[in-house]
């Protein structure tokens, strides 16, 4: 969306507003990582929010669209439907 208007010398210069352009990739933020050794090897848990949920995930787990592909000590590798991955790093 535009808007502007036209000025004359007495008034407020012009204004101008634009659309951000729409984020590329999941809305997530990657939270914090958990581990677990089990007698069956390291399990990795990736805690990711979306700002309003908390979700705690696993390799394999589904995330609205999302397949979480991998999780390392400060990641975890997201694939969306279309097989592209996207990376989340621990701020």
């Amino acid at each position: 969306m535009t808007a502007s208007r036209s000025t004359r010398a007495s008034e407020q210069p012009l204004l101008v507003v634009t659309d951000a352009p729409a984020p590329v990739g999941p809305a997530y933020a990657l939270s914090g990582m958990a581990v677990t050794e089990t007698p069956e090897g390291t399990v990795r848990t990736a805690v990711v929010s979306d700002g309003r949920t908390v979700h705690l995930v696993k390799e394999g787990d589904a995330l609205a669209g999302y397949k979480v592909i991998a999780i390392t000590e400060a990641t975890v590798t997201l694939e969306d439907r279309a097989g592209t991955q996207h990376v989340l790093r621990l701020p």
